[in-house]
């Protein structure tokens, strides 16, 4: 989350509760590359709410969310703070997750730059 706004890092698919990039489910690239293009548009209105009250509760700009969205678009929450590596890429580019971290990046250095839209005021 940056402010408001809601973004999708990555999409781990899995069979295990506890993901990591390296339990991901053989074959799933493709999937996940999809969820990353089809965030805004499919995923993102429905979930809105939930990460919006996530955003009131913690009372920060900018924090990253570790969850499971199931199909149904029901969000199980593991983790939110602002201490997660988001803006680390450690694949070699190019890859699927360039384009995700280059707008968190953007909207993050715009959202800086704006005090006036920060929750606390300096």
């Amino acid at each position: 989350m940056v402010g408001d706004e809601i973004f999708l890092r990555h999409c781990i698919i899995g069979d295990h509760w506890s993901l990591k990039a390296q339990r991901r489910t053989a074959g799933t690239a493709a999937e996940e590359s999809a969820v990353l293009e089809q965030f805004d548009r499919d995923w993102a209105p429905s979930i809105r709410p939930v990460f919006l009250e996530i955003a009131r509760r913690i009372g920060l700009d900018y924090f990253g969310v570790d969850c499971s969205i199931d199909p149904e678009r029901r969000v199980l929450l593991f983790e939110a703070n602002a201490c997660m590596k988001i803006l680390a890429n450690t694949r070699p580019s190019p890859n699927m997750w360039d384009a995700p971290i280059a707008r968190i990046k953007q909207a993050l250095e715009v959202r800086l730059a704006s005090p006036e839209t920060w929750r606390h005021q300096p």
